[in-house]
């Protein structure tokens, strides 16, 4: 960087030397003349006082003491406070030792005139010396601001000359620059190490940030009015990055936090535009080194739009093609009940909304929510059955609705529950979907609320769905939906699990009761999974396989019908399930004390309860146990739960 400098100002270094060195030089040159002059001037003085002391005091000793100090070299006392120190006349005046020396013979022969005469010679010696050294100083003087002018006119004029000549040069080549900057789309500009905005940039720049003058000032304060803190951070250290030498610039650049970052423009008549502007940063090297960063601007709004549109597009084909993979591998009659059920659900929760009034309490809201949630649980278990994925993390997506109202508003009123058709309608369009998909590809005719809106459902609708549902539930393979939904879930949780079942063939399941089976052995077995069965390192642990086993049997007796679900998982922890129940408000620390072992399984099925510490898409709202329980009372059964902890669980219901 110096050499560079010295370049670009060597007359300016050359010419500020050399008037060093001449004023040095004028200097120690005039010293010794000056120094020289004040001697000779000193000199003629006292030779004149010494004269003038002669004349009016006669040829006295002092006098004579005097004039051999002159002629030695010494101290001279012309008066009490008048004395000075001289040279020897030999060194000083060598032509007037003999003078003096003729003085000082004619003194001792007080010989007056002679004296006399001999002092006059001396004295007009001393002047002459003087007025030779006085001069010769004027014209050292004379000669010394001569050389200054010339040397002005030769190096300080051609000088300016020739950094008028480079100004000008300067100002042509800024002059072009601005031209080629003005007719540049691209917004282009200079960062200095302190991250400040040059003046050198494109006029693209401002109608890009819609700004009447041109950008100044550091450039992280000047981006921070358009992205986040967050994004205003991660630029810092990227550019920190890029004006270091310790890394390559090219595996830096996708750490690039600005690019395609979306900001909002504010117009000229105050309204906001969102687009997307992509920055990029390369290094301006000098002598090996980081001077600036050249920074460029995009608009590549219709870029990112189009490029999102066509994902958004590929994922949505993706997505069709993978339900409609799933969709062709699923029986018939299994996706004539899915239809039929998850249609009416919905149609249910539509008219639940609809019918909450103006004065329900928040209360009744949040019982109002969590049938809600029991009934879009059981859509959710019965896709999961299904391979259904869509139609599984659609119903997800409602609970957390349902959620986030429940959590996020102190008192529930009927303007909180808007969010939820949203969610609503996205589930009445992916059936809509799934059963164009169906008539289209697998050839199964189904009924279609096409033309019917969501809050009112065609009479006609539902009979014809009612006879779909009669006439197809009677051969429906519940064994196979449970495989699959083992299989998805155990993957999901990373869990091994092999799978027993009898008697659910479907000539065992009276038709009344498959909708209700299946519907329970889906909660159930996800239950199990999530909540039960350990992973296969923790099962090891304890001393048992890595494989875990769960059991289902469907058979009749003489008291009617019973299904058992059987897993060898860790059973309840009885003490950690009370204290859950404390922790979530279900039971008070008092009646907790005296809870009997039925009381404390009834706690299971207690609405919105659960023992998993977090929310996902198989278990953490406490919903699946309590759509078991409102099947189960419908169907007017009774239901039974056996547990050893660290062993087994078992729930078992009857049906009459």
């Amino acid at each position: 960087m110096w050499r560079l400098s010295f370049l670009k100002y060597r007359g300016l270094f050359i010419s500020t030397t050399a008037f060093v060195l001449f004023f040095i030089l004028y200097l120690l040159v005039n010293y010794s003349f000056q120094s020289k002059t004040i001697v000779d001037v000193s000199y003629s003085d006292t030779i004149q006082k010494t004269y003038s002391k002669m004349s009016d005091e006669g040829l006295t000793p002092t006098l004579l003491n005097d004039l051999s100090t002159i002629r030695s070299g010494g101290i001279v006392k012309l008066s009490i406070n008048d004395q000075v120190t001289l040279p020897s006349l030999e060194k000083q005046l060598p032509d007037a030792v003999g003078i003096l020396d003729s003085l000082v013979v004619a003194a001792n022969a007080h010989d007056e005139a002679l004296a006399s005469q001999h002092m006059s010679d001396l004295s007009l010696l001393a002047i002459a010396k003087k007025n030779r050294s006085v001069k010769l100083l004027k014209t050292l003087q004379v000669i010394t601001a001569i050389l200054t002018l010339l040397l002005y006119f030769m190096v300080i004029v051609q000088l300016v000359l020739r950094l008028s000549k480079t100004d000008v040069v300067e100002v042509q080549s800024r002059k072009e620059t601005e031209g080629i900057m003005s007719t540049i789309s691209e917004g282009i500009f200079l960062l200095d190490d302190s991250y400040e905005i040059s003046s050198e940039q494109s006029a693209s720049l401002k109608g890009m940030f819609k700004s009447e003058k041109e950008l100044e000032g550091h450039f992280l304060d000047f981006i921070s009015a358009y992205v986040t803190q967050k994004n205003v951070e991660l630029a810092q250290e990227y550019l920190e990055l890029l004006f270091g030498d310790r890394v390559k610039e090219r595996l830096v650049e996708e750490l690039n936090p600005l690019k395609e970052v979306e900001v909002n423009i504010v117009r000229r008549d105050g309204s906001f535009e969102s687009v997307y502007l992509d920055f990029k940063f390369k290094r301006v090297m000098v002598e090996s080194k980081v001077s600036h960063l050249l920074g460029s601007v995009n608009n590549v709004t219709k870029q990112v739009l189009l490029e999102r549109e066509l994902n958004e597009t590929k994922e949505a084909q993706v997505a069709q093609l993978d339900l409609l993979k799933s969709i062709l591998h699923i029986d018939r009659n299994k996706l004539s009940l899915f239809f039929n059920s998850t249609d009416s659900i919905l149609h249910e929760v539509n008219d639940s909304l609809e019918a909450q009034g103006k004065n329900f309490s928040d209360g009744d809201m949040r019982t109002l929510l969590t049938t809600i949630s029991s009934r879009i649980h059981q859509i959710k278990g019965d896709a999961a059955a299904l391979g259904l994925h869509r139609f599984e993390f659609s119903a997800h997506d409602l609970e957390d609705s349902i959620s986030a109202i429940k959590t996020e508003n102190k008192t529930i009123t009927g303007k909180d529950l808007f969010p939820l058709t949203t969610n609503l309608r996205m589930m009445f369009s992916d059936l809509e979907d799934l059963k164009e998909l169906v008539n289209k590809f697998s050839g199964i005719q189904v009924a279609s609320s096409t033309g019917t809106s969501e809050n009112d459902l065609d009479k006609n609708a539902v009979d014809e769905k009612a006879d779909i549902s009669d006439s197809s539930s009677q051969d429906i393979d519940i064994h196979s939906s449970i495989e699959k939904l083992v299989e998805t879930i155990s993957e999901r949780n990373n869990k091994r699990v092999n799978l027993a079942v009898s008697g659910l063939e479907p000539s065992s399941i009276p038709t009344y009761l498959q909708n209700a089976i299946q519907t329970i052995a889906t909660q159930c077995v996800r239950n199990s999974i999530v909540h039960g069965i350990e992973h296969p390192e923790d099962r090891l642990a304890a001393g048992k396989a890595d494989t875990a086993s769960i059991e289902i049997e469907f058979a009749k007796t003489s008291r009617g019908h019973i299904l058992k679900i059987h897993d060898d998982g860790v059973g309840i922890d009885e003490e950690a399930l009370i204290k859950k129940a404390i922790a979530q408000g279900v039971l008070t620390e008092e009646k907790a004390a005296g809870l009997s072992a039925g009381k404390i399984k009834a706690l299971l099925f207690h609405p919105g309860f659960s023992t998993q510490a977090k929310i996902s898409i198989d278990a953490g709202r406490g919903v699946g146990l309590d759509v078991i329980k409102r099947l189960v009372d419908e169907h007017d059964g009774k239901m039974n739960v056996a547990y050893k902890q660290g062993e087994y669980y078992r729930f078992a219901v009857l049906f009459p």
